[in-house]
């Protein structure tokens, strides 16, 4: 599978709290995130789109909180971009 996550921008919430949950430091914009994974070919299925998180999220926790690498069997392989840091979550799942 390989993974990326992507984001959107978001309207400014009018709510301070809200709108620095959704304040992403590296599009310096309100976003929301998703991660997206596909096969080999590029499909994608339901499940490999996540539903959307606040955008300051990291993309390591994206990957932990929605759990997407379950979806991936044991001793398979996931890519990713360089600097997507989720090797701890992939060896305890027993992906490469």
């Amino acid at each position: 599978m390989m993974l990326d996550a992507t984001e959107c921008f978001a309207d400014i919430a009018s709510m301070k709290s809200v709108n620095s949950i959704l304040f992403s430091a590296y599009k310096h914009k309100s976003t929301l995130k998703w991660i997206v994974g596909c096969d080999g070919i590029g499909t994608t299925w339901d499940e490999s789109i996540s539903d959307a998180y606040p955008g300051s999220i990291s993309d390591p926790m994206l990957t932990a909180v929605t759990k997407i690498l379950d979806q991936i069997p044991f001793g398979f392989a996931v890519e990713v971009d360089k600097g997507f840091l989720i090797e701890n979550e992939c060896a305890l799942q027993g992906i490469i």
